[in-house]
């Protein structure tokens, strides 16, 4: 998908050096491989662009650089642990809250868990208290 196609082009049309500026620009391409397709080497391609800077068609954001899949593996991996331990706090002050509660309601006597089937009010109750 990156390929542009070889074709037989008109290297003097301005269409094509816009089109291969922007390309550039987007980091689509590296001159390198512009050479290797186009036979146009690094100091036409800086002319160009030093050339076509104003006529710039739109501005892109630059594209992300391409992991490798060594980078991306210790990427993800450094997320996972990070996730593993963020998990394990959050089982901890869990279990510390509910050892807090638990102590509460045994040294005050006073029920703090919502108890199960609690009774909702009705339309019926509503329309009575106000």
């Amino acid at each position: 998908m990156n390929q542009l196609p070889k074709i037989k082009i008109n290297r003097n049309s301005r269409r094509f050096r816009h089109r291969l500026i922007d390309r550039y620009r987007m980091g689509l391409y590296e001159p390198f491989q512009i050479w290797q397709l186009y036979g146009i080497n690094r100091s036409l391609l800086h002319k160009w662009n030093c050339q076509y800077h104003r006529y710039r068609f739109l501005t892109y954001p630059p594209m992300p650089k391409k992991q490798t899949d060594q980078a991306r593996i210790a990427e993800l991996e450094r997320k996972l642990k990070e996730a593993e331990t963020a998990y394990e706090d959050e089982k901890l002050a869990r279990q510390m809250f509910e050892k807090m509660i638990r102590i509460a309601e045994e040294q005050f006597q006073i029920p703090i868990r919502k108890k199960p089937g609690a009774k909702q009010l009705r339309k019926d109750d509503e329309t009575t208290r106000s």
